[in-house]
């Protein structure tokens, strides 16, 4: 552990495993693949076999994609703007919800993206850590990373309102 680390509380750290020094002493594991007795396989139509009704109704055309991403610019906009201040609004007849629109404002992106810079640095620091320490415990480095992004996850349980 370091001073350099954010206030998050991280999980109590376990005896690393040290690193193999000795190749002799590795085992090559034999790979395998396990299937259960009964297989059940679902049937699936590959692409080439599609009809055009078919690729038409299983996929967006640029039209529906352009007209999905500017709603959620509107709805981002207005979020932004304090007119979905509520958990709900409904605006021209049309409900709009702002759960998911926060990565979308200027707030919102620099907040996950600081999150997410937060939990990697935790991660570089910690493996820089057990390489000074000549250990490997991946699973504590996940453990690391899970606690930063833990604050980010409560947030987003809290704005789950609509």
């Amino acid at each position: 552990m370091s001073s350099t680390q954010p206030h998050y509380l991280l999980p109590a750290k376990r005896q690393l495993l040290p690193l193999v020094s000795d190749p002799v002493t590795v085992v090559a594991l034999k790979k395998a693949v396990a299937f259960n007795e009964v297989v059940k396989a679902k049937r699936t139509i590959f692409i080439a076999d599609f009809n055009a009704v078919e690729l038409g109704s299983y996929w967006y055309d640029s039209n529906e994609l352009t007209s999905m991403k500017n709603d959620v610019r509107f709805q981002a906009k207005l979020l932004e703007q304090g007119g979905l201040f509520q958990t709900k609004s409904h605006i021209g007849g049309a409900r709009y919800c702002y759960r998911g629109l926060e990565m979308f404002t200027p707030a919102g992106a620099r907040y996950r993206s600081e999150t997410r810079r937060k939990g990697q640095e935790l991660v570089l620091v910690e493996q820089n850590l057990q390489r000074e320490e000549g250990s490997d415990d991946p699973e504590y480095i996940a453990e690391i990373y899970a606690s930063a992004a833990n604050e980010a996850r409560l947030a987003a349980i809290k704005a789950a309102h609509c």
